[in-house]
């Protein structure tokens, strides 16, 4: 999906929430990793190491963003990763699997990549200069959001960026949307955003 979208920007731990929730594995023994950080289990099973044969680090996948062009280049394990897995199988517990030993190494990988100082920089700025906004009214907002409301201008908006809300604009539109009178999608064109830059930096 090359289209992101949200109605606010989430937190470091509506992040770490969501990737948890990603995670998916069988029985009760997920139910409990859930309830823990799943970084920190995922570490003390070791697949940091698994992690890092595969792919960018974090910093260099940060330093390709802010170049816009592929300064590090991707090496290529000589094992393929469901091979290189089957050593952190465990006969009980989280990773019992190729699959959920896989998932784990891409968790630890996400968050590194996300924590990244270069990347958040670099998603702050698409973000502000690409960013669109997209509000329609719920059927109450169609009754109450008339002439004289404040949010009578912006009831309907399409694709309109983030860099054009004046003021205090888009703070009526996020408590109008708290009030049950609109709904707010925020939406970023990667297709479009990847186009206009060096596909190879990524």
């Amino acid at each position: 999906n090359k289209k992101a979208s949200a109605s606010k920007i989430p937190t470091e731990e509506d992040v770490e929430e969501e990737q948890v929730e990603d995670i998916k594995k069988e029985g009760s023994s997920m139910k409990q990793a859930r309830r823990r950080d799943f970084y920190s289990i995922c570490q003390e099973a070791g697949l940091g190491s698994l992690a890092s044969k595969f792919g960018l680090t974090a910093e260099q996948f940060g330093e390709n963003l802010r170049d816009n062009y592929q300064r590090h280049e991707t090496e290529q394990h000589p094992t393929e990763p469901e091979e290189a897995a089957q050593e952190f199988i465990q006969p009980s517990g989280y990773f019992t699997s190729v699959r959920s030993i896989l998932q784990g190494a891409c968790h630890m990988v996400a968050l590194h990549i996300a924590c990244d100082p270069l990347v958040r920089q670099a998603l702050r700025q698409v973000f502000s200069t690409r960013a669109m906004v997209n509000v329609t009214p719920s059927k109450k907002g169609k009754k109450v959001i008339d002439e004289s409301h404040p949010c009578f201008p912006s009831k309907y908006l399409k694709n309109k960026p983030v860099r054009e809300f004046k003021g205090d604009d888009f703070l009526k539109l996020v408590q109008a949307e708290k009030d049950g009178l609109l709904n707010i999608k925020i939406s970023i064109d990667m297709e479009m955003y990847i186009d206009k830059r060096n596909p190879s930096a990524v």
